[in-house]
C-alpha cells in the first residue's frame, strides 16, 4: 500500500502541483494593466452604435450614388453563340442523316427616362438630406463642429 502511494504522488500529485503552478504563472504575466485613457479609446473605437451609425452613414451615401445615376440612360449589351446537332431523317431518300446547325446573335439596348414628373430629383434632393443628415449625426454636439461640417457638405454637393 506504502509503494502505491508514493507512485501514485509521484507520478500523479507532483505533475498536477507543478502544471497547476505554471499555469497560474503564465496566466497573471499575460495580464495587462490598462490606463483610464486607454480604456475610455477602447471604448470608442469598439463601440457598436458608432459602428452601426458608420455603416448606416454609408448606406445612405451609397443610396444617394444610386439616385444621381438614376439620371443616367441604361444602356446593355449581349452576345449569344451556340451550335445545334442532331439526327434527322431525310424525306427524300428516307435515310438517317446528322446535322450540325451553328448559330450567334449580338444585342444592344439602350434607353433613357425623358420624363417622370420630377421623381427623379425629388429622390435624389432626399437621398442627398438623407446622407448629409445621417453624416452630421456621427460627430459629437461641440458649438462650432456641426456648423463647419454642414458647411462644407453643402458646398462640396453643390458644385
Amino acid at each position: 500500500m506504502q509503494k502505491r502511494s508514493k507512485t501514485f504522488t509521484r507520478f500523479v500529485v507532483l505533475p498536477a502541483i507543478f502544471l497547476m503552478t505554471t499555469g497560474v504563472a503564465i496566466t497573471v504575466q499575460a495580464q495587462d494593466t490598462w490606463s483610464l485613457e486607454r480604456c475610455i479609446q477602447y471604448a470608442k473605437d469598439n463601440n457598436i452604435t458608432v459602428k452601426q451609425a458608420q455603416a448606416n452613414v454609408r448606406t445612405a451615401m451609397l443610396s444617394e450614388k444610386q439616385a444621381k445615376a438614376s439620371r443616367l440612360p441604361n444602356v446593355s449589351a449581349n452576345a449569344n453563340v451556340g451550335e445545334q446537332f442532331g439526327r434527322t431523317i431525310d424525306p427524300t431518300t428516307n435515310q438517317f442523316s446528322t446535322v450540325a446547325t451553328s448559330f450567334n446573335s449580338l444585342g444592344l439596348n439602350a434607353g433613357v427616362n425623358l420624363f417622370s414628373g420630377g421623381l427623379i430629383n425629388y429622390i435624389v434632393v432626399q437621398m442627398c438630406r438623407t446622407s448629409i443628415g445621417k453624416w452630421l449625426s456621427r460627430e459629437p454636439c461641440r458649438p462650432s463642429g456641426r456648423g463647419t461640417k454642414s458647411l462644407i457638405v453643402c458646398s462640396t454637393l453643390l458644385n
